[in-house]
């Protein structure tokens, strides 16, 4: 019966192992020797490390070993991005790494293009580069969109990792008009293709039929989606001329398509 319980739990260890694996550790000899790996067995006087070259489990004496560290890493992504840093987590599909600010972030091995190691006196060189790329996220987008302020309207602003920014201007046969606002993003996918946000739009808008001009501000919901852009605002008016009252509240829709520039190293 134990016989029996132990297999069963040296199984469920080797699960678990493929699942979740330790840190890549950087292992070099007193003979000069330099092994790169993750450690998967610990006794007395050995250590076993799954070597990130060989892909084989070797033995390392631990009399003969001079130093142990975290060893730096350097990604590039199949979308662009380039990360350095410490392997932190290794899970079957996926890395966690931690860069030199601390900010942990988790890459798909799918999504990875190439793979390298580096020294640590190198990681701290590339910590604005990659909050630049990684943290602020800045994907510009330009296009075409049919609602209020003009009917007609360009479209235009920029996708940060925790807010969008987006501005749209138009002068049509009765309508003319500008707005501006910036959403929070609630939601956002990681290949930004999807992202839900609320927040506030301020704008002008005038109609020239009923010669009534409307300065506003309200609360927004914004939607993009692979390039389609929909804003839902409700409008409350801070200024009118003619027939309409200080304050009225109308409700503001957008739809159009814009193209994002990803300008991300």
């Amino acid at each position: 019966m134990r016989a029996t319980f132990k297999v069963l739990f040296v199984f469920i260890l080797l699960i678990l192992s493929n699942t979740f694996l330790s840190a890549d550790e950087k292992y070099v000899m007193k003979s000069g020797e330099v092994f790169y790996g993750e450690k998967i067995e610990e006794t007395d006087t050995t250590l076993i490390i799954k070597d990130e070259e060989s892909k084989l489990n070797i033995i390392l004496q631990k009399q003969k070993i001079s130093l142990i560290d975290p060893v730096g890493i350097k990604i590039k992504t199949k979308n662009g991005y380039v990360i350095q840093g410490y392997i932190v987590k290794k899970g079957k599909d996926y890395l966690t790494i931690e860069v030199p600010n601390k900010v942990t972030v988790e890459v798909q091995k799918s999504e990875i293009l190439e793979f390298s190691y580096i020294e640590e006196k190198n990681l701290e060189d590339i910590s604005a580069p990659f909050n630049s790329n990684i943290m602020i996220d800045d994907i510009p987008f330009l296009g075409i969109g049919l609602g209020h302020p003009g009917i007609l309207n360009m479209v235009g602003g920029s996708h940060f990792d925790a807010v969008t920014v987006k501005m749209l201007a138009g002068y049509g046969v009765d309508y003319y008009g500008i707005q501006g606002g910036i959403t929070f993003n609630i939601f956002d996918s990681d290949d930004n293709n999807f992202t839900l946000g609320i927040g506030v739009c301020a704008g002008y808008w005038h109609d020239k039929d009923f010669a009534g001009s409307y300065n506003y501000y309200g609360p927004s919901l914004n939607l993009l989606w692979s390039g389609f852009v929909l804003e839902l605002a409700i409008g409350n008016g801070l200024e009118t001329v003619k027939h309409s009252a200080p304050d009225d509240e109308f409700l503001i829709l957008n739809l159009g398509y814009v193209y994002r520039f990803d300008l991300r190293l």
